[in-house]
């Protein structure tokens, strides 16, 4: 848990649909503000009617707050928007726990529709319209404004858009996080901006609505950032999670895990679609690093031999074995035993759910089902056992590929 610093901040102050930034002083606020990085500008797989619904939800969910509160959202619009974004921006919305959303009463019925939601917010489109959403320097001037838009105790962050976990971004074809006309950022460089955007200030979660993070490899890197990690090992469908029930939890001093878990696969049952959800506790991944180094060590002679298709794994397609379940992997490696593994397991992951068996195949196929007491929530990729020489070396750059000593298997599992 890092240290809170309480800091009185400037702030910019955005007025709707204008470029210019006046300046202020807000007061430090109590409590938790949670923060949306929405990526819609996708032209092959375009996700804006989706992460739109997403924002009436979010806003739905804040008119059910019972104590003041702030959302705050950037919002990168397709390119064709229509419900009245003229370019990445940020709108703002505050609670009085009453049921009014920045000093009116909040929308319902048939007036909670995406270009109202918008119209309702406090507004600022960014003066340069085309900038990239994943450029390390954007992110961080964006995420910097948005804090001292709402300086606060504490800060809770949503980010929506595509992904594919740890492995390194390649245009649309393969992204780490998030797809802007193309453009992505890498999990290591993603984890950089938000270290320096968020030194000092105390960081309680990151959710990703986006495909395939929960793994090993991508909460490793983020834990000198978060308290916690939620999402999915698997892709994620469309819809995202429901944000009408869950966001006024996520407010709440102790958010509760288990709660935004269950919601999210109770929510994917109901759409008929499929699902993981699991929460990650980030200030134990060195010991989980540890405990996973000392079972490989264990078992090295048998990795040689050990068939990974006998482990439950996370990919579908073009990303079949990008990740592999933590534990049923030393199931498979130790014969069926995995005691020096699973107390460790049980303090990382403080919060798992999923759809299991063959009537929630992953991502609406065959391929796979995810199988009770397979599933221990987080997944890690298994280097130079699945044979992808663009995966694996730049699986080697990574920080957990050099806390688990990968390396020492390297030789033994290339000189065939």
């Amino acid at each position: 848990m890092k240290k809170l610093l309480f800091l009185i901040l400037s702030v910019i102050v955005f007025v709707s649909c204008s470029d210019e930034i006046p300046e202020e002083k807000a007061t430090l606020k109590s409590g938790r503000t949670v923060l949306a990085y929405l990526i819609s500008n996708n032209n092959s797989t375009n996700l804006d009617k989706y992460l739109k619904q997403n924002l009436v939800d979010m806003y739905s969910g804040l008119a059910q707050a019972k104590d003041s509160c702030t959302l705050l959202v950037y919002y990168r619009p397709y390119s064709s928007d229509a419900d009245g974004l003229e370019g990445p921006s940020l709108l703002q919305y505050n609670s009085d726990g009453k049921g009014n959303i920045n000093n009116k009463q909040s929308l319902v019925g048939q007036d909670l529709t995406a270009a109202n939601v918008i119209k309702a917010a406090s507004i600022s489109v960014f003066p340069d319209e085309t900038h990239n959403a994943l450029d390390k320097k954007t992110m961080s001037r964006v995420l910097e404004q948005m804090l001292k838009l709402s300086p606060s105790t504490n800060y809770g962050i949503i980010f929506g858009s595509h992904g594919t976990s740890w492995m390194q971004g390649n245009e649309v074809v393969g992204r780490s996080f998030g797809d802007d006309a193309g453009y992505n950022i890498n999990i290591p460089e993603m984890a950089d901006v938000l270290e320096e955007v968020f030194s000092g200030k105390q960081l309680d979660f990151i959710l990703f609505d986006a495909c395939m993070m929960a793994t090993a490899e991508v909460c490793y890197e983020f834990k000198d950032v978060t308290d916690y990690l939620i999402g999915a090992v698997v892709e994620t469908h469309v819809y995202g999670h429901p944000y009408d029930v869950i966001l006024p939890k996520l407010f709440r001093t102790t958010v509760p895990y288990d709660e935004i878990c269950k919601d999210y696969i109770d929510y994917s049952r109901e759409l008929e679609a499929w699902g993981t959800c699991a929460a990650v506790d980030c200030s134990k991944m060195d010991d989980l690093a540890e405990a996973v180094a000392n079972s490989l060590g264990e078992n090295s002679e048998k990795l040689l031999t050990l068939d990974i298709d006998d482990i439950q794994q996370y990919g579908v397609g073009s990303f079949k074995y990008f990740s592999f379940d933590i534990v049923d992997c030393f199931r498979v490696l130790n014969d069926g035993n995995t005691v020096a593994l699973d107390d460790v397991i049980n303090k990382v992951v403080v919060a798992k759910e999923a759809l299991y068996g063959i009537q929630y195949p992953t991502v609406g196929n065959s391929l796979y089902t995810i199988e009770e007491g397979h599933f221990c929530g987080i997944g890690m990729y298994l280097p130079y056992k699945v044979e992808k020489s663009s995966w694996n070396s730049y699986y080697e750059t990574l920080s957990w590929y050099k806390a688990v000593g990968w390396e020492r298997y390297k030789t033994l599992l290339t000189d065939k």
